[in-house]
């Protein structure tokens, strides 16, 4: 450096000179940055080293061949070793299980690290724990210099768990824990609605569950209680194993689950409060439109007990008629009645239209009409009128008939007494008009539908023909009007004629005076066929049309009492579920015709067998149900299935054909095969489908069924069909 200083520095001429302090200038820099830097590097292991031995989970390095390097205080409190034991020392020592540590390094050295890997490690005294062990190789290029890890005691973390896990799965109700949106726990409660099993459930996407149209706005509620920003549950569908849906009622909350954040959910199968739901809803509707229906027509009748004139009563009927309708802003109604008409403000025609003539007398004397105003471009709408609106138009026709006949019967008395008395002499219905509770005057009609002569009628106490259990109802509201009291003007009840019989009336009581004096005139009309038409129709909902047997639909109203009283008086039914064994072979054979005739005579056998309490139904095909009721022990119900079968044995002759056939049952008990009729019908079945496995012509218990399948491998029976051919 000397002599570069006499040579160039002091050498004004030289060419190198500014060269030289350029590059002594960067040299210095350099250096000063290099002391920087090892400070700053200084700084950072200071940095490390503290976080490395404040850290609460036990750090650890090791080398390549297992012996501890480093550690911090944490790893020594931990596993119970002194620095100098630890130092040097084969990690092996810490496994409760050394094949452990030859599968732990096989998944490092496969996957580079190992993340929450649970295993068992041990003290220093034996103590074992439950560990978290996370762990990453240490490596220069491609060669792998050791391992560094992280070590957590998650013991207990486990004996919480495990205390969790026994409330949770002893709950009514779905527990479920999900860690980073997976499912870490489920309790039986889930697995059973969902269909799925533990293994399937484990480390699945909770959201793959839910319904897609609702996936979203499960995200969105979960996320505002967790945040507790909703406090109520929310509903949603979820889809099950087997591609059901099912509604499920659910909450959250945020947990900690092995000292991290998880989402801890209790969930509730609402599916079946749903449906109820919905048919109380329904019912609720159905309801309301019947208040609507009502309202009109005791509105209409309201009208007649006031004694309106007709044009007053046609006024305000047509104004109440769209009241009635689902949708009363968009109807409008007319009446028409010989020279009258009446409309409502908003009237005019529309393609959507009921109309119903107004009848009396079998005369045509005007019509009824309701129509429902569509926004324009709506194009036609078909069906738009519910068949209880056409029913309600059909009986506001009916008493708008009625009203006007009476409206002119009344004028008639009025005006004469002739035409009265030629009027009530033609009328269908029974005129009787009656005072200090007797007849004072009865027509032709109210002999023809009581039995009894005009001078026998006058004779009696209005309250004779009444059948006992409408006496006091038709007295009380005799006086009440008499008094001046508003009563119901328009009601059903029935009357024993003379010969004893038992009819169905309608009956119908006005005001009036008579020769000067407060009196009741009454109109009855005999509406006995429309009744037994009634039943008729309830008798086909709930009975088989072959065979007169109850259906299910009488047998789950039928059950409900039962199951109430088996529950109250701590006794069993039964359920036997039969079908008669190539059944399908007889109307193969020998045509349908001789089938129903075989069902029929069937039925009538079991009918024969069981005792009068019990129940025997039809379910469709050549399938039987029979509850057995006030079951002391279920070899009862076996007794009674022997005494079946052995019926059955004897041959059934139709045509010049004996007919053998036998039959097949499966029995369920209540309430140790089921608590409801659904289980126990499926139950039922499951017993039959083992008698028809083991040859037919037998009986088996659903009890016995499933300890055998549990015990049995299952097998296929193959059968050749037989040929069925009649003696």
């Amino acid at each position: 450096m000397n002599y570069y200083k006499e040579k160039y520095f002091y050498d004004e001429s030289s060419q190198d000179k500014r060269q030289i302090i350029e590059g002594s200038n960067i040299l210095r820099k350099e250096i000063a940055s290099l002391k920087v830097l090892k400070e700053k590097l200084g700084t950072k292991e200071d940095q490390y080293r503290n976080l490395f031995e404040e850290s609460r989970d036990a750090v650890i390095i090791t080398s390549k061949d297992g012996k501890f390097i480093d550690f911090n205080q944490a790893a020594l409190d931990l596993f119970g070793y002194s620095k100098d034991e630890m130092t040097g020392m084969d990690v092996r020592q810490i496994y409760v299980d050394v094949k452990d540590r030859a599968r732990f390094q096989e998944a490092i050295e496969t996957q580079g690290s190992v993340r929450d890997y649970e295993i068992k490690l041990c003290k220093k005294d034996g103590t074992e724990m439950d560990c978290l062990f996370t762990l990453t190789v240490r490596s220069k290029g491609t060669k792998i210099l050791g391992y560094q890890g992280i070590i957590r005691d998650i013991t207990d973390y486990r004996q919480i768990e495990k205390l969790y896990r026994t409330m949770a799965n002893r709950s009514q109700v779905g527990v479920y824990v999900v860690w980073k949106g997976k499912f870490r726990f489920v309790n039986p409660h889930i697995i059973a609605y969902s269909g799925f099993s533990e293994e399937e459930l484990f480390n699945r996407d909770t959201l793959s569950l839910v319904h897609l149209e609702d996936r979203d706005m499960v995200r969105e509620n979960a996320i505002k209680m967790l945040k507790n920003e909703r406090q109520h549950p929310y509903e949603y569908r979820l889809i099950t194993r087997d591609g059901r849906i099912l509604w499920i009622l659910e909450t959250v909350t945020s947990i900690v689950y092995f000292g991290e954040r998880a989402v801890l959910g209790n969930s509730m199968n609402i599916s079946e409060e749903r449906k109820a739901k919905n048919k109380l809803e329904q019912q609720t509707y159905n309801l309301n439109k019947r208040i609507k229906e009502l309202n009109c027509l005791y509105s209409i009748s309201d009208f007649v007990e006031k004694d309106m004139l007709l044009a007053d009563i046609l006024r305000g009927m047509v104004n109440i008629i769209p009241l009635a309708m689902q949708y009363p802003e968009k109807s409008c109604a007319r009446i028409i009645v010989d020279e009258l008409e009446f409309r409502t403000e908003n009237f005019r025609e529309a393609y959507d239209k009921i109309r119903k003539d107004v009848v009396v007398s079998n005369e045509q004397i005007g019509a009824v009409e309701i129509y429902y105003l569509m926004e324009e471009g709506s194009g036609k709408s078909n069906g738009a009128f519910l068949e209880e609106e056409k029913d309600l138009i059909n009986a506001i026709a009916e008493r708008l008939g009625r009203i006007i006949e009476r409206k002119r019967n009344e004028e008639a008395l009025r005006e004469s007494e002739l035409k009265y008395s030629t009027f009530v002499e033609k009328a269908k219905d029974g005129i009787a008009i009656i005072q200090n509770y007797g007849y004072t005057f009865v027509n032709k009609a109210m002999t023809e539908i009581t039995g009894y002569e005009m001078g026998e009628l006058m004779e009696m106490h209005f309250l004779d023909i009444f059948a006992p259990e409408h006496k006091d109802l038709l007295s009380q509201r005799h006086a009440k009007r008499l008094s001046g009291e508003e009563v119901p003007p328009v009601y059903e009840a029935k009357i024993q004629q003379k010969n004893g019989r038992f009819i169905h009336v309608e009956v119908s009581f006005n005001l009036i005076t008579y020769n000067g004096n407060p009196a009741d005139m009454g109109f009855i009309r005999d509406i006995t066929e429309r009744i037994n038409a009634e039943q008729e129709i309830r008798k086909l909902a709930y009975h088989d049309a072959l065979t007169g047997l109850p259906n299910r639909a009488l047998l789950n109203e039928r059950f409900i009492l039962a199951e109430a009283h088996a529950r109250r008086n701590k006794k069993k039914l039964g359920v036997l579920s039969l079908d008669l064994d190539h059944f399908k072979e007889v109307n193969d054979a020998l045509g349908h015709d001789i089938g129903d005739q075989l069902l029929q005579v069937v039925g009538q056998r079991f009918i024969n067998l069981v005792r009068e309490e019990d129940i025997i139904v039809r379910m469709g095909g050549d399938e039987f149900i029979i509850l057995l009721q006030e079951i002391e022990h279920a070899n009862d119900v076996v007794t009674t299935s022997q005494k079946i079968l052995e019926a059955l044995r004897y041959p059934f002759v139709f045509g010049g054909h004996n007919l053998h056939v036998t039959t097949s049952a499966g029995v369920a008990i209540y309430p140790e095969d089921g608590q409801d009729m659904h289980t126990l019908l499926k139950n039922a079945d499951i017993a039959l489908y083992k008698a028809k496995e083991k040859g037919r012509n037998n009986c088996q218990m659903y009890a016995q069924s499933v300890s055998e399948s549990k015990s049995l491998p299952k097998t296929t029976v193959n059968r050749e069909p037989r040929n069925f051919e009649p003696e």
